[in-house]
């Protein structure tokens, strides 16, 4: 097993909560505007991934993911991932149940399709020639829904790509490459629904809370607009709270 670097911080106190950002982004630009609503009553643990080229594996940065939230102090807790750290956050409960209590999950995948495939390939082929602009307009374009680019005027969409060529983390070559061959469909059969003579062990739901959280929207900032369903997983009560 390789160990892989995060840059933890933690923030709040009281049940705990992973966040798992996706490929190309960060803690900050992923979740910074959900964090202190999370940290008003949990105890967050936000880990970006290596900012250099750090080869990722799935296995190893659930792993990593884990082990950053436990030498935190923090023994059990629900992970939100986003993107890529969608993919993250499965692998890591699949890999640790007896740490992770529930999953809330956005504009993620179980494994890429031709379409992502080809996206994340052109990034790469792009990133390694410098083309750092050509990769900001191929962001914005697989990244925003039709209706919301065409619905920018022409400057502002002109400005989000030299924002983003000149701003590309560190780290995303290498993250694009995992989200290439990512695959977590194996993971899953747990969570799909069971008959009702079965009580489930799992269960997936759009409206379960993380313990603690009460049952309302956040600010989950997301750069797919054209992607946000969002579910939930759980191991089931702990602790005698529910998740």
């Amino acid at each position: 097993m390789t160990t892989i670097p995060l840059h933890t911080t933690v923030h709040g106190s009281g049940p705990g909560i992973v966040l798992a950002h996706g490929a190309g982004g960060g803690i900050e630009s992923n979740f910074g505007t959900l964090i202190p609503v999370l940290a008003a009553a949990h105890t967050v643990v936000a880990s970006d991934y290596p900012g250099d080229d750090t080869p990722l594996d799935l296995d190893d940065l659930a792993d990593a993911l884990v082990a950053a939230a436990v030498d935190a102090g923090v023994e059990t807790f629900a992970i939100v991932g986003f993107s890529l750290g969608t993919a993250v956050a499965v692998r890591a409960a699949a890999r640790h149940p007896d740490r992770v209590t529930g999953l809330l999950l956005t504009a993620g995948l179980a494994a890429p399709d031709n379409r992502a495939r080809s996206a994340v390939r052109a990034w790469q082929d792009l990133l390694d020639r410098g083309a750092h602009e050509s990769f900001a307009r191929l962001v914005l374009l697989t990244g925003f829904s039709t209706e919301f680019v065409n619905g920018l005027p022409a400057e502002t969409v002109d400005e989000m790509v030299r924002q983003t060529a000149a701003s590309i983390p560190g780290g995303t070559r290498r993250q694009a490459a995992l989200v290439e061959t990512v695959d977590t469909t194996a993971d899953l059969p747990p969570c799909r629904s069971r008959p009702s003579s079965s009580p489930p062990r799992r269960t997936c739901s759009s409206t379960r809370p993380i313990r603690g959280l009460s049952p309302r929207r956040y600010p989950v900032p997301s750069t797919r607009r054209s992607r946000r369903a969002m579910w939930s997983w759980s191991n089931g009560p702990a602790n005698g709270r529910s998740c």
